[in-house]
């Protein structure tokens, strides 16, 4: 049965980390290949051993399916890694539904809208209206 566990480390270590998960499944790679080999040799000699070699077979496909395994896991943290360290972009507010954009007279013109600047004098509020 897999579990998933799960530890923080900082954001700049989780290149060498998964580096690391990565470096641990060598060994697993190198035993399937010296595994294959043997499969490969035996299987060449005048009477070879099938039931040993379909053993060997399993045995290899068992740490292959082991090794795909954990090298999904590096990949699912490599893509959470990337969206970490990538630039937040400006999400668009909803509300009820509608989207709702912030017209200033920068982007009138965007929203087809005619924004006419007060005069100074006019935007001074001394509590009484003119």
């Amino acid at each position: 049965m897999r579990v998933r566990l799960s530890y923080s480390v900082e954001l700049d270590e989780v290149p060498e980390t998964i580096s690391d998960l990565t470096d641990d499944e060598l060994g697993r790679l190198s035993y399937c290949d010296h595994v294959t080999t043997e499969i490969v040799e035996q299987l060449k000699r005048e009477d070879p051993e099938i039931t040993s070699c379909l053993k060997k077979i399993d045995r290899v496909r068992r740490a292959l399916a082991a090794l795909d395994l954990r090298l999904a896991d590096c990949e699912s943290l490599l893509e959470g890694y990337v969206q970490a360290i990538k630039p937040q972009e400006p999400q668009q507010v909803v509300q009820s539904g509608y989207d709702v954009n912030v017209v200033t007279p920068d982007n009138a013109g965007d929203f087809g809208v005619q924004i006419n600047e007060t005069p100074a004098e006019d935007q001074q509020f001394d509590g009484e209206p003119k």
